[in-house]
């Protein structure tokens, strides 16, 4: 897998953009963040921003939100 953004779900909560996103890292692992800044940022930025800037998800919330992934999570 790409290393990168592979998954994600996006909102706009009261005016911020909002999003969780599972990124795949080099070693064939992922995490999952969680983030939001304020709108009109773009759909598109928001998810970058998130998979560079977010809070990091346990894996316990990350596998439930992403339920199919089958990858090791990075702790």
């Amino acid at each position: 897998m790409t290393p990168g953004i592979f998954q994600r779900e996006y909102w706009n909560a009261n005016g911020m953009a909002t999003a969780i996103v599972a990124v795949a890292g080099y070693a064939g692992d992922w995490a999952a963040y969680i983030g939001a800044q304020p709108d009109p940022s773009s759909e598109r930025d928001t998810l970058e921003w998130v998979s560079r800037h977010g809070c990091k998800l346990s894996e316990h919330l990350a596998r439930a939100v992403f339920p199919g992934v089958d990858l090791v999570y990075r702790n």
